[in-house]
This record gives structure tokens, C-alpha cells and sequence, in this order.
């Protein structure tokens, strides 16, 4: 009769910086509809929305950041910098 163990092995999650530049390629209606999520979530008017800013860890002027990014990758205006 042989006995066999199992180990629970912790789950390794990769450190990643945060702050680097993730390139995207999207449709222009994907990405429209991830701006219109962003601005959405910029004017938080009821608690659904304020719950799901939490949850994402952001506040409404990240999301309007990304508002912005997008919609200035959209029109081709590049050179825009919105990260100062």
C-alpha cells in the first residue's frame, strides 16, 4: 500500500512594472467603445459606477486620461502627450 502527498504549491504571479507602455492594436469601433467606457466611468454618477472604479483601483480622472489617449490615438494626434 503506498501513501502519496500532495504539496499545495503557491501560485507564482510575475512581477510587472506597472508603469510601462502596453501597445494595442484595435478596431477604431473597439476602441471607441473603450472610450465611451472611460468617459463613462469619469463622471461616476451613481454607486454602480463609483463600485466599479474600486474595483478597477483607478479614479475618474485615470479613467478621463484614458478617455483622452484613446480618442487622440484615434484622430491620429500622437504627438499629444497625455502622461505629463
Amino acid at each position: 500500500m503506498s501513501i502519496e502527498t500532495t504539496s499545495a504549491s503557491a501560485t507564482v504571479t510575475p512581477v510587472v512594472d506597472p508603469n510601462r507602455i502596453v501597445t494595442i492594436k484595435l478596431k477604431a469601433c473597439e476602441a471607441e467603445m473603450i472610450r465611451n467606457i472611460a468617459a463613462c466611468l469619469a463622471r461616476p454618477l451613481d454607486e454602480s459606477r463609483t463600485a466599479l472604479l474600486r474595483v478597477c483601483n483607478a479614479t475618474p480622472e485615470e479613467m478621463m486620461k484614458i478617455h483622452h489617449k484613446v480618442y487622440s490615438s484615434e484622430m491620429g494626434w500622437h504627438h499629444l502627450n497625455w502622461d505629463a
